[in-house]
């Protein structure tokens, strides 16, 4: 009778531990549904929001070494820097350039450097241009202060 109460406690005991096994099998299975559902959901939300070519938007890096300002201005999607000034053209232009508000230089690439700056504390704005010089609307600034 102990035996067959052993045997049956045994059974039962190894059916409720693969039953455990088995559901943290599941586990992983779960979280690659859930991985491979965010990752559709990413995709369907980038593929909603394709770029048109009037979302543009900048970002700007800067380093100073010395009297200089190294600059990178990085415009998307589909840009194109240009220093041609004909007829306007979407997703075409350059930069205006202004230290402490006032107008410093044009540039028709998005990486350059403003050089010999004056020792003090500066704000640089740039803004986007359209190759006809009016505005597309976006612009950013930033202070420096060389030594």
């Amino acid at each position: 009778m102990m035996n067959k109460f052993f045997i049956t406690f045994t059974c039962f005991t190894l059916v409720l531990l693969s039953g455990c096994k088995e559901e943290k099998r599941k586990e992983p299975e779960v979280m690659n549904n859930v991985n491979e559902l965010a990752t559709e959901v990413s995709l369907m939300s980038s593929q909603a929001k394709k770029p048109s070519s009037k979302s543009l938007s900048m970002t700007i890096h800067h380093h100073i070494k010395g009297q200089h300002v190294y600059m990178e201005c990085i415009v998307g999607p589909n840009f194109h820097f240009t220093d041609d000034s004909r007829k306007r053209k979407q997703g075409e232009g350059r930069l205006h350039v202004y230290v402490d508000g006032k107008f410093y230089e044009t540039k028709s690439q998005g990486a350059f450097i403003l050089k010999g700056m004056p020792t003090g504390k500066h704000t640089i704005s740039v803004k986007l241009m359209h190759n006809d010089q009016t505005e597309y609307g976006i612009s950013d600034s930033f202070e420096v202060e060389i030594n």
